[in-house]
């Protein structure tokens, strides 16, 4: 019914990262390496590294006072 074909077999070329444009770029580190590297030197005291960090930092922070505050309020007012 069905007629086996015989393919020819084909010499295989192994593929490598080379053979396609989107890795023609530097890897990830070197590129990074080389954006810090552009930076200029940062001032002592005037830098906070992590920006996500502070904001959580910050975020905690604010929401301290405000519990301390209000809890204050409420104890003053009730037993005052």
């Amino acid at each position: 019914m069905y007629k086996l074909l015989a393919y020819k077999q084909l010499p295989c070329k192994r593929l490598a990262m080379e053979d396609f444009p989107v890795f023609h770029r530097k890897p990830l580190e070197e590129r990074i390496a080389e954006r810090q590297a552009k930076l200029p030197p940062l001032k002592e005291g005037k830098h906070f590294e992590h920006g996500p960090a502070k904001f959580v930092f910050v975020s905690l922070l604010t929401i301290v006072v405000l519990v301390h505050v209000v809890g204050l309020a409420v104890v003053m007012h009730f037993y005052s």
